[in-house]
C-alpha cells in the first residue's frame, strides 16, 4: 500500500471528505447520507495533473452482512451463507438479499451500483465472492484482484459475499473525472430496484448532497446544538453501539451483580435499549444534565435509541 504524499480528512455534521494526493493524481472522496432514502452516496473526484493521459482501475469494495450484530458476531460464517448476489450488468449495479429461514421472513434487498462521469469508461466488472476477491493467502492489504485485469463475475449463492465493481476508465491530462457509488437498502426487491433507478439520476444525487447539509443543520438548529456539541455526542454514540469498557463500572462491580433485568422494571427502566448513566454528586453538575439530555435528544433524531438515566445524590437539590 503506497503512502500518500498528502492526506486530508475532514468530518462534520452530514458530510465526510477526503484528500489525498498520488504521483499527481488528486482525488476528493465525499461521503453522504440521503435524509430521504436509506442509501449512502460516495463521490471521488479524480484528477490528472500530468501532462499524459492515465488508465486507471477504480474498485469498490464492502463486505455484506444484512444481519442484526449480535448475529453476525456469533456466527459470522454460518449467517454469510444466507445471503444471494445478483449482478445487473446494464444497470452497472449488484443486489444482495438474504434467503429466509423461515415462511414469516421478510429479509431486505440491497444495491450497489457505480457511476462515471467526466472520462472514457474503457471496461467494466463486478465481484461478489469475496474469496476470488482477496485471493488464497492474501489479505485485503494487498488482494489478488489488484493483479488481475478484470473481476471475475461470480455471483448467486457465493461461501462470503461482497460487493465490488471496478471501472476502468481514462482520465486525460489535467481532466477530472467523477466517480459515484451508491449503497442502498430496502424491505423489497421492487424497492430496491426503484431507488436504484432513482439514484442513476445525476441529478438526484446532488440532490442528496444538497440535503444532507441543509438536514443537519435543521436538526442541529431544533434541539440548539452547535457543530461541536454534534461531534462530541456522535463521540459518545460510538461508546453505546461498540461497547467501550473504559465507560462501564469495574469488572468486580458487575461481576458483584445478581438482579436480572427485571430488577430495573420498579425504576421505570425496560433494560430493551442501551442505558447511558449519569451520576451526578453536585449542583455545578446541572450544565452536564442538561448537555446529557439535549444528547439524548441527538441521538433520538438520529435514529439511535438509548435509555438516559440521571443519578442524583446531591440530596440538597
Amino acid at each position: 500500500m503506497q503512502i500518500a504524499r498528502n492526506y486530508e480528512a475532514v468530518f462534520s455534521q452530514g458530510h465526510v471528505e477526503f484528500k489525498r494526493s498520488d504521483f499527481g493524481i488528486d482525488t476528493k472522496t465525499e461521503v453522504v447520507i440521503s435524509p430521504e432514502d436509506d442509501t449512502e452516496l460516495r463521490r471521488i473526484r479524480i484528477t490528472n495533473k500530468t501532462q499524459s493521459a492515465k488508465v486507471l482501475d477504480i474498485t469498490s469494495y464492502a463486505e455484506v452482512v444484512m444481519a442484526i450484530q449480535a448475529s453476525d458476531e456469533a456466527h459470522p460464517a454460518f449467517s454469510n451463507l444466507f445471503v444471494q448476489t445478483q449482478i445487473i450488468r446494464e444497470h452497472n449495479t449488484i443486489y444482495c438479499t438474504r434467503r429466509p429461514r423461515s415462511e414469516e421472513e421478510r429479509p431486505p434487498w440491497m444495491f450497489h451500483l457505480m457511476h462515471v462521469h467526466g472520462s472514457e469508461v474503457e471496461d467494466v466488472s463486478f465481484e461478489t465472492d469475496r474469496m476470488q476477491f482477496i485471493g488464497r493467502g492474501r489479505t485485503l492489504r494487498h488482494p489478488q484482484v489488484m493483479d488481475e485485469d478484470a473481476l471475475s463475475g461470480k455471483e448467486g449463492s457465493v461461501l462470503d459475499p461482497v460487493m465490488a465493481i471496478r471501472h476502468r476508465i481514462r482520465v486525460k491530462a489535467n481532466q477530472t473525472a467523477t466517480v459515484d457509488l451508491i449503497y442502498g437498502i430496502a424491505d423489497t426487491k421492487e424497492a430496491c430496484e426503484n431507488l436504484m433507478f432513482k439514484y442513476q439520476d445525476r441529478y438526484l444525487k446532488n440532490r442528496a448532497f444538497e440535503l444532507s447539509w441543509t438536514h443537519s443543520q435543521v436538526l442541529l438548529r431544533q434541539i440548539n446544538a452547535t457543530e461541536s456539541d454534534a461531534q462530541l455526542y456522535n463521540r459518545l454514540a460510538a461508546s453505546i453501539i461498540y461497547s467501550n469498557s473504559n465507560l462501564r463500572a469495574d469488572a468486580a462491580v458487575i461481576q458483584n451483580n445478581y438482579r436480572g433485568q427485571s430488577g430495573l422494571w420498579s425504576h421505570s427502566v425496560s433494560g430493551d435499549l442501551p442505558i447511558v448513566l449519569l451520576h451526578v454528586y453536585e449542583q455545578e453538575s446541572v450544565e452536564l444534565v442538561k448537555q446529557m439530555v439535549k444528547a439524548h435528544a441527538y441521538w433520538r433524531l438520529k435514529g439511535l435509541s438509548v435509555d438516559l438515566v440521571i443519578w442524583n445524590e446531591d440530596h440538597g437539590s
